[in-house]
């Protein structure tokens, strides 16, 4: 067999590619849900109706998700740790300007950008650790920078929610500044530049066009939908339906395409990220609608909700090194697809809670979740990244990224759509006795069966993909 090209590389190397790439593993969940619940503080300061101070969330995630590929292929042709550098680097710079906005046009302005720079992290340092680690030691690896996504997702709210109290809304991006100063030093000077192998290669221009505008379409089509399609809401998704189905009839033909739709000729590869989209669009929607349920049916306090809800996070985060490690000694589809099967009956564990469930009852079945999903994820992505050359890694990184970003949009709105039409358009944020808590009840339990369904759908593409080692390697 031929030597791996990561067989060279120094223990130096690998522990500043390690904390170089969980920095953007950690900032990026983190900044999504610390701001979220900075939003009150930074309405009353820069005032704005709720509609406006939501985009001030949209915004990141709509310049995440339509940039991550075209990041991801730019830094297989230039280097990723290149391309990691200038986004760690703009990354810094875009918090301080939200820090500093003086009105909320600019907040939503600087947080685009802010997503544009996370992207360029976010695409890359999956990429950037399987390229310095070998294909023995990426289970573990890749678990560990799965488990500080969780950490940013559990740590975002308890933090955000000192910082705001006790030094304001702007302190939650300064608070990054410091940190991605000493990343970028890291970064440029210390991180092992790799050979790149698509050097001669170039980028797409009409592909990156044709691929962003596709993505922000279907993203703002699914974002202003609210649940219930409008014309506008409606009109987006099928003209971003449309450019995406003429991205794909053009890639097809490009000789250096931005997106190489031979990567899902590889079975393992495509049923891989498949299954990722597939959980993604099941896990996110129930965050959502427990974080309604648990404040407005049984009433808890949005403090004790969120300590409940926090259970989930931390088991990912202290059982995604676990199941990387599994993976690297058991074929990867096992391990992730019994991780799905038991995210799907935790889904549909929590559709029989009854309207006065106590927080012991509920718990639990998060904690179950969490654990699930900690043996899905890292699995997964090893299965995905391993099964890809080289010289592929950041493409591949960067579409199993997109997909997360998709598949949450994707869980929002069917998980918004069935408690709408269960509402019949009364206010889920109100809470109190205006609530229908019948009709609530009975949109929770459908969607989340639908989202349990994709789940088990999940199941059967993790199964099919195939071994994605040989016997030797296992």
């Amino acid at each position: 067999m031929p030597r791996d090209a990561t067989e060279n590389t120094t223990p130096t190397s690998k522990r500043i590619a390690l904390i170089v790439a969980t920095f953007g593993s950690f900032m990026t969940p983190f900044d999504g849900s610390v701001v979220t619940l900075a939003l009150p503080s930074i309405g009353n300061d820069l005032g704005g109706s709720v509609v406006s101070l939501a985009w001030v969330a949209t915004a990141y995630v709509l310049g995440l998700t339509v940039c991550v590929v075209p990041f991801g292929r730019l830094a297989d042709i230039r280097g990723r740790g290149q391309i990691y550098a200038i986004g760690v680097a703009l990354f810094t710079v875009a918090s301080a300007l939200c820090g500093l906005a003086p009105t909320l046009t600019s907040l939503i302005a600087t947080r685009i950008l802010q997503g544009v720079a996370a992207a360029m992290m976010a695409g890359n340092s999956i990429a950037l650790l399987t390229s310095v680690f070998p294909p023995n030691e990426r289970g573990k690896i890749l678990g560990i920078n799965t488990a500080t996504v969780y950490v940013g997702l559990s740590v975002g709210p308890s933090l955000g929610g000192l910082l705001v109290q006790h030094l304001g809304w702007r302190s939650v991006f300064f608070v990054n500044v410091p940190i991605g100063i000493v990343v970028v030093f890291l970064a440029l000077f210390r991180l092992r530049r790799e050979k790149v192998d698509g050097k001669a290669e170039r980028l797409d221009p009409v592909g990156i066009v044709t691929y962003g505008s596709a993505l922000c379409m279907i993203v703002l089509g699914l974002t202003l939908s609210e649940g219930q399609l409008s014309l506008l809401s409606s009109s987006l998704l099928i003209a971003g339906l449309a450019a995406l189905t003429f991205f794909i009839f053009y890639e097809s033909r490009v000789a250096s395409p931005l997106l190489d739709l031979k990567l899902f000729q590889n079975t393992a590869f495509a049923f891989s990220t498949l299954t990722a989209l597939l959980n993604y669009s099941s896990v996110f929607g129930v965050g959502f609608i427990l974080s309604l349920y648990l404040q407005l049916v049984p009433e808890f306090s949005a403090s004790q909700a969120g300590l409940i809800m926090l259970v989930q996070p931390v088991m990912m985060a202290i059982f995604s090194p676990l199941g990387g490690r599994l993976s690297d000694r058991i074929e990867p589809r096992v391990v992730s697809s019994i991780g799905m099967s038991i995210v799907a009956a935790s889904i549909f564990s929590l559709s029989l809670l009854g309207a006065a469930a106590q927080w012991w009852h509920i718990a639990p079945r998060l904690i179950v979740l969490g654990i699930g999903y900690a043996f899905f994820s890292s699995p997964n992505t090893n299965a995905a990244m391993s099964s890809v050359q080289r010289k592929q890694y950041g493409i591949a990184a960067a579409i199993l990224s997109t997909l997360r970003f998709t598949g949450q949009a994707i869980s929002l709105a069917v998980s918004t759509s069935v408690l709408s039409a269960n509402l019949g358009g009364v206010a889920v944020s109100k809470r109190g006795a205006h609530l229908p808590a019948d009709a609530f009840m009975t949109g929770m339990r459908r969607a989340l069966m639908i989202l349990a369904g994709i789940c088990v759908v999940g199941v059967f593409t993790s199964l099919v993909r195939g071994k994605i080692r040989s016997d030797e390697q296992v």
